[in-house]
Formats: C-alpha cells, sequence, structure tokens
C-alpha cells in the first residue's frame, strides 16, 4: 500500500497541511508532518497506517471517531517492529516446538506401561527422552520468546543507532509507558473504556508522537564544531 497523492506543505507557523486526492485538507502539527516522514523512510505502510489515524480523528461528524483512530494508533504499534526489519520473532515457531513434543508424548502413551493415564515401572527411554526435551523445550522458551516487556526493549535497542547500553531498568520504564499507551489504544478501539475523552485521548497521541519521533532516526552530531555552534546559541 503506498501514500496516495499526499503532499505535505509546512505551511505557516506550526501547522500544515496534507492534500489528498479529495482535496480535502487534513491539518497537521509541525511534529505530525516530521512523524509522516519519519515513518515512510522506514516504510510506507507504517506512515499510512499514522496517517488514516490523523485522519479518523480529524472526522468530527463521525461518532465514532475515537474507536477508529484508536484502532489505527493500536496496529501502528503492533506492526512497527515488522515494518522496520526488526526480528523479535523466534528462530523456531512454537508450533513446531509442539509437534516435536507431541510426537515424543505419542509415543510415550502408546507404551504398555502407560495405564489409565499413569506410569507404571521404571524410568524408561521414552519418558527419559520426554525429560530430556522438556529441559531443552523450557531453555529454548526462556531464550527465544522474551516477555512482552522485553520484547519491547529490545525493539528500541535495535532502533538506536548509537547502539549504547542504557540501566536496564530505564528501559523497562520505557517499555511500561510503551504498553500503557497500547493498552489504552486497544481499550479504546474495542470500545472497551467508554469513558475517556477527545483531549485525553489526544494527549495519548501527542506522547506516542513524540515517542516515536525521539527514537526513529535520531540526529547524531558529525562533529564538535557543530555542538560548539548549538552551546554558543544558548
Amino acid at each position: 500500500m503506498k501514500l496516495h497523492a499526499l503532499s505535505v506543505d509546512p505551511g505557516s507557523g506550526a501547522q500544515g497541511g496534507i492534500a489528498s486526492s479529495n482535496q480535502i485538507t487534513l491539518k497537521l502539527e509541525q511534529r505530525q508532518i516530521v512523524l509522516i516522514k519519519k515513518l515512510a523512510v522506514k516504510n510506507s505502510n507504517l506512515a499510512n497506517i499514522y496517517y488514516g489515524a490523523l485522519w479518523a480523528l480529524q472526522q468530527e461528524e463521525n461518532p465514532d471517531r475515537l474507536a477508529l483512530a484508536a484502532h489505527d494508533f493500536r496496529e501502528l504499534m503492533e506492526k512497527f517492529p515488522l515494518y522496520v526489519n526488526i526480528g523479535i520473532r523466534p528462530s523456531v515457531s512454537m508450533g513446531s516446538k509442539v509437534n516435536e513434543l507431541k510426537t515424543l508424548w505419542t509415543r510415550l502413551i502408546n507404551s504398555h506401561r502407560w495405564q489409565d493415564k499413569l506410569w507404571e515401572g521404571l524410568i524408561d527411554v521414552n519418558i527419559a527422552e520426554l525429560l530430556r526435551f522438556l529441559d531443552s523445550f523450557f531453555e529454548w522458551h526462556e531464550k527465544e520468546v522474551p516477555s512482552k516487556t522485553d520484547k519491547v526493549i529490545q525493539v528500541f535497542r535495535e532502533l538506536d543507532p548509537t547502539k549504547r547500553k542504557i540501566p536496564y531498568s530505564l528501559e523497562k520504564l520505557n517499555a511500561q509507558f510503551w504498553r500503557t499507551m497500547n493498552e489504552y489504544f486497544q481499550g479504546v478501539s474495542h470500545h472497551g473504556n467508554t469513558n475517556t475523552s477527545y483531549d485525553e485521548f489526544c494527549e495519548y497521541v501527542y506522547s506516542l508522537e513524540q515517542f516515536l519521533i525521539e527514537r526513529i532516526e535520531r540526529r547524531t552530531f558529525d562533529d564538535h564544531s557543530e555542538i560548539d555552534s548549538i552551546i554558543n546559541k544558548e
């Protein structure tokens, strides 16, 4: 999917506009224009999802606009790692592992020692093999299937061009911030958060926008002279 006949016009002051092919103008803040451009560089699908969310949010005549916009914001957060090519999926699927386990289990329950869902006798080769597999399975799961918090941390580690380590406790705070925003948009999209207001919704949108802007293609300084020029302006 591509951006359909969109043109970004910074305009005057803090706002700009994006005109679609039907000539309806979507009014945007400068940060939103910046984020659309950043997302488009990563993947045009991300820019489209974000653009759709903003479009839905500005449909004042639509009584369900918050839920529609929330759905797109939730999709943006969910699809973000995939579209920026950050590998957070295990190298082997859970289905493959379960099939391996099922094979061992089927072999075990077909043994004459398995009677009325009870094992009779000493541990034989079938049980020993199953126990070894379970040990390797849980080791694999811990390594290859991280928690939701660790998945978010991994995403933003990969986005950081400097690759500098920060304390894990701070990474967890960022991950919790991300998950709180995601849970909010998910609740609104499913009409579960009926008490939210337009103003509160926009505060969450602003927080998400700033969070992404600060982490996508963060600016680096080429030399000390540029840093000095900025300091001298203070």
